[in-house]
């Protein structure tokens, strides 16, 4: 049987590199962002490269913590995310 492009993970149930629609879905998603950004020849995509392999080593230091950042959320905790002042 031919591999379609359009075949679904049964584990994440989405195609891949598709769009994000569940937490769990999360783990795959980060690793499709570090093989795009590792294709591309451009010093800011090694800067994603590097942000996305800490945020996934830290992630799977606690793997809970998608978990716990969803829950502070859904307890009425505002999360807010600023860009750093250098650019960076």
């Amino acid at each position: 049987m031919p591999v379609s492009k359009k075949h679904l993970s049964l584990a994440t149930c989405r195609a891949p590199f598709g769009k994000v629609e569940e937490l769990f879905q999360v783990p795959i998603a980060m690793f499709e962002i570090l093989q795009l950004a590792s294709e591309i020849n451009h010093p800011k995509a090694q800067q994603i490269v590097r942000l996305i392999d800490d945020t996934i080593r830290v992630t799977l230091d606690d793997p809970d913590a998608l978990v716990k950042l969803s829950n502070m959320a859904g307890n009425g905790y505002q999360i807010h995310f600023s860009a750093a002042e250098n650019g960076e």
